[in-house]
């Protein structure tokens, strides 16, 4: 006897595992550092000022001196200018019975049920997206960008290259005009590690919150130098791809938002903020079935924007040629 499989297309099992699976995607770590930091500021529905003050003493001679006031103090503020940010989608649950998707649907023609399985891994995959998008805007946004997904607020970048601090005094380029025509690998990789490092104000070299940023990609460019530099008598050990400068107490922090830019900034970590109407907002998801247009509708709406209190601490490196806003 034989079997006439004729009428019959090779069976496929979609469903044994109907678990959707997502791309990985890098979360708002810049964030959550400016918010470890204390450098997250709330209520900033519109352009609000973060508040500055400075004391300059003078030294006197206390012997027989009557009382004279000598010295200064100065206010002076710099502007948090929010870009209001709205993300809205929906999708159809009957679309998705057409398909092995149907078995993360609840059984019934109304699926209006917004917490089952596809429902849920969607809201998740859709927070990290958004989150993806902030990490980089917290670091690249320029309101003149020609990419639309940057053009909110202006990003850190850009607040440190173009700032000016209370004094007038701005950012600390380092190695500029033929030195920044280079690529990031091996010596050069060291040379410019250490540039930005000598480039830093000595008097914050003392905190322990002064970091150089960068994206993953230097990141690795560097730690390989390090390593085949036969620097063994060093600890270069990391934890969350941040690793010390070999003998010093600053540290090098690879951040998502800084990949691919050709840019590398030495600041104090609490140098940084960011402006939002609400810390929760980012995550705060609406989602609703709607009967008129039979759909799942998901809405988020936040405020953000970023500042550097002083450009003056800041010293920076980017490749001739590079714009990383």
């Amino acid at each position: 006897m034989a079997y006439d499989f004729s009428a019959l297309t090779t069976y496929i099992n979609q469903t044994a595992n109907a678990k959707l699976l997502r791309k990985s995607i890098y979360e708002a770590e810049t964030a959550k550092i400016i918010d470890a930091a204390g450098g997250v500021q709330q209520g900033v529905k519109t352009t609000t000022t973060v508040n500055i003050i400075d004391n300059q003493i003078v030294l006197q001679n206390s012997a027989g001196q009557v009382f004279t006031p000598s010295g200064s103090t100065k206010i002076t503020q710099r502007q948090l200018v929010p870009g209001r940010i709205s993300v809205m989608q929906d999708f159809k649950p009957a679309l998705l019975d057409q398909y092995f998707t149907e078995f993360q649907l609840k059984p019934g023609a109304y699926a209006e049920n917004t917490t089952d399985p596809f429902e849920e891994t969607f809201t998740g995959l859709f927070l990290d997206e958004v989150a993806a998008l902030n990490e980089t805007g917290i670091w690249r946004g320029n309101i003149n960008s020609s990419n639309p997904q940057l053009t909110f607020y202006d990003g850190l970048a850009k607040n440190i290259i173009l700032g000016t601090g209370s004094y007038g005094s701005g950012s600390n380029q380092v190695l500029t005009g033929s030195a920044s025509n280079i690529t990031f690998s091996g010596s050069a990789a060291i040379t410019v590690v250490d540039a930005i490092y000598n480039g830093l104000p000595a008097q914050i070299l003392g905190k322990n919150d002064v970091a150089v940023f960068m994206g993953y990609d230097w990141y690795r460019a560097w730690t390989t130098a390090v390593k085949n530099q036969n620097l063994f008598h060093y600890t270069t050990d990391s934890a969350n791809y941040e690793t010390f400068i070999p003998g010093t107490n600053v540290t090098i922090k690879a951040v998502h938002g800084l990949d691919n830019s050709n840019f590398a900034v030495g600041l104090r970590k609490s140098n940084m903020r960011l402006g939002v109407d609400l810390s929760g907002d980012t995550t705060n998801v609406i989602a609703w079935y709607s009967n008129d247009f039979k759909a799942v509708r998901v809405d988020l709406e936040y405020k953000y924007s970023t500042q550097i209190c002083f450009p003056e601490e800041c010293a920076y490196f980017t490749i001739s040629g590079s714009v990383p806003y």
